[in-house]
């Protein structure tokens, strides 16, 4: 399960921030460990790995569940897609769950200046002082030497969903 942050050009990291948090604190609730990091860019993705037997549609629904939960009480997030519709609110997109949906993939250099990376990260970073723009191709190899991969346990948790499932 993923969820892309994306926030409006006039909103501040900062937002991208709290409402990553917002969501942590959902997925909490349902038990869930889910995983952040940065996109590259101005956003954040949030990992949750689902053990075997879940299809796509239900992990869809289990993200458009708390997507939907999380634009009702959070005014500064929208779940609509087209970009003129969005006013200057942070698009929560939890649609990426299928086939040939694509996403910045974990340690990707995005082509801008600076050569950000997107960079998976400890939930304890995720605060006021997180700067995206730190992680970059001349910065990232000395931060996986120090800290190791921090993306590995999205490929071997497996969160069980029937706790939300049953909502």
């Amino acid at each position: 399960m993923v969820f892309d942050l994306d926030p409006h050009e006039s909103q501040s990291f900062q937002t991208v921030v709290e409402v990553a948090l917002l969501l942590k604190s959902v997925l909490d609730t349902f038990g869930l460990t889910a995983y952040p990091k940065t996109s590259g860019a101005s956003g954040m993705h949030i990992y949750v790995p689902v053990g075997d037997g879940y299809d796509y549609q239900t992990v869809r629904k289990c993200a458009v569940t708390i997507a939907k939960f999380i634009e009702a009480v959070d005014p500064r997030v929208t779940l609509v897609r087209p970009i003129r519709d969005r006013g200057n609110r942070l698009y929560l997109d939890c649609w990426q769950i299928g086939r040939g949906k694509t996403v910045a993939g974990v340690y990707s250099l995005r082509p801008v200046p600076g050569a950000p990376v997107s960079t998976p990260l400890l939930w304890s970073e995720v605060n006021r002082a997180l700067q995206p723009k730190a992680f970059t191709m001349q910065t990232i190899f000395e931060r996986l030497h120090r800290m190791g991969d921090l993306f590995r346990p999205v490929l071997e948790q497996k969160n069980d969903l029937a706790p939300l499932t049953k909502h």
